[in-house]
């Protein structure tokens, strides 16, 4: 990776309203690695790393090189945000020479929600400027990391280009959810239906379950097909989006009551028509 240029490093703490941006000590090597091995920052990042393979490769004075810095709250690190070269070979450049700095950030999930990451990255994005001026600075971000594109809107990003770089899109596939796919014959059941209205009514369940799945694959997972791979990833991703699981539970079973009425109601018009008149 090419250097960030004739760049005076490392500069003094930058000082925000709340935070502090400084080069890395060693005090700080535990809680990078906790972001490195934390599954919710890495979500969308390729998933987080084996913990003991970063106690072993991670050194004294963590990742001390320019462009790092660590981001302090009252004293405590919560994150670091970087300015590096972007890979030419990586997809995400807005000029044919692809040398753009790229910007990029990490925070422990209990400092997210306040607004630390728009101001810790506006503040280097600040000092980037006035170190290499007129340089074009580049964020990359999954789309359905939503956290992250309203932070590169607040930062007055952009949308330059939509690329892949992760391989297919991460699709929430109908086995993992085994128990669910036999509601599809629900309504078949509870109606009685022959077996030409049975097939058509299961063709047209699978159909719309598929599509739940594959809606759910590609805006609630993300663009992440490592997950498939790795359970302990997949099941802190999902339980980030729980609130899902227990809204399509809650239609379904909506559903089923629905179905239910409807058949006791038509059972009790059969009944009262087949009853004789006085």
């Amino acid at each position: 990776m090419a250097e960030l240029g004739p760049v005076t490093w490392p500069p003094a703490p930058i000082r925000t309203e709340r935070l502090v941006l400084s080069e890395s000590v060693a005090q700080d090597r535990a809680t990078v690695i906790e972001l490195f091995a934390s599954p919710e920052v890495g979500t969308y990042i390729g998933g987080p790393r084996p913990r003991d393979e970063l106690e072993r490769a991670m050194p004294e004075v963590p990742r001390r090189r320019l462009g790092f810095f660590v981001v302090d709250l009252d004293g405590a690190m919560i994150g670091i945000v970087t300015i590096d070269r972007r890979d030419a070979e990586r997809p995400g450049h807005v000029r044919p020479d692809a040398e753009q700095a790229e910007l990029g950030y990490m925070f422990l999930p209990e400092a997210w929600g306040h607004g630390y990451a728009a101001e810790a990255c506006a503040a280097a994005l600040d000092w980037f400027a006035g170190a290499v001026p007129s340089e074009p600075v580049v964020l990359c971000s999954q789309t359905a990391n939503d956290r992250s594109m309203r932070v590169a809107a607040k930062l007055g990003f952009t949308e330059a280009d939509r690329f892949e770089e992760y391989g297919a899109g991460g699709i929430f596939v109908a086995r993992l959810l085994p128990g669910i796919r036999h509601l599809i014959s629900i309504p078949a059941g509870l109606f009685a239906m022959n077996f030409k209205s049975f097939s058509l009514m299961t063709i047209l369940g699978a159909g719309l379950f598929n599509s739940a799945l594959t809606w759910f694959g590609l805006k609630v997972l993300g663009d992440q097909p490592q997950l498939m791979n790795d359970p302990f990833a997949l099941r802190h991703a999902l339980e980030a989006k729980s609130w899902w699981l227990i809204g399509f539970a809650v239609v379904i079973g909506a559903l089923y009551y629905l179905m239910h009425w409807m058949q006791k109601r038509a059972a009790a018009k059969r009944a009262a028509a087949a009853r004789p008149q006085a």
